[in-house]
């Protein structure tokens, strides 16, 4: 369950909402959908808050975290890829 973590992170600064699992059904994401739809000035500033809250480059950070903490099978550090 690691995605609530970041769904939860996502909904509290307003860009996005969560529906806990044991509450998603099609009638559910229906009603929501629904009222976003109907509501087209609070998709975008959703869109706004998930965009401020963004990293950019993320993947290529986490690779560099990933290499900076990768060792070989004798324990010593790996080279660095350029």
């Amino acid at each position: 369950d690691h995605q609530t973590v970041n769904a939860g992170e996502l909904a509290a600064i307003g860009g996005g909402w969560m529906i806990p699992q044991p509450d998603f059904t099609a009638a559910a994401l229906a009603e929501r959908l629904a009222g976003l739809f109907a509501e087209p000035a609070m998709l975008a500033a959703a869109a706004a808050a998930a965009r401020a809250f963004a990293r950019d480059d993320a993947a290529g950070h986490l690779a560099a975290l990933v290499r900076g903490l990768a060792v070989s099978r004798d324990g010593s550090p790996m080279e660095r890829a350029a």
